[in-house]
């Protein structure tokens, strides 16, 4: 056995194919704590899937307000836009790694 923390997790992603990643692996997952009124970067993934459980606090994503036992998937070229509304905690999963996968949207939703 072997153990690790999430403080080396580059950015709290666990688990691709990437520098920093706990585990490489074809696929990622991630956990973050994210913090009231952070404005995440609209973006989009063109290979992916996204699916992220809100653990706790609350986020309007694309437009509706989602909290605690919630579930979005966000799907090959969909735009995600995120605020957080109070302190949460989310686990990301993406179905494969890729990277450089991360499209910036300037201006919103595409």
């Amino acid at each position: 056995m072997r153990t690790d923390r999430i403080e080396n997790a580059k950015n709290g992603w666990m688990v691709g194919m990437f520098d920093g990643a706990i585990l490489q692996s074809n696929f990622e997952v991630c956990y973050k704590s994210l913090s009231a009124k952070k404005v995440m970067e609209s973006h989009y993934h063109k290979l992916s899937t996204e699916l992220t459980f809100i653990i706790s606090g609350k986020m309007v994503v694309n437009g509706e307000t989602l909290e605690d036992g919630d579930i979005f998937i966000i799907e090959p070229n969909e735009t995600l836009e995120c605020e957080v509304v109070e302190d949460t905690k989310i686990v990301v999963v993406k179905d494969k790694s890729y990277p450089s996968d991360k499209h910036i949207v300037s201006g919103g939703i595409k």
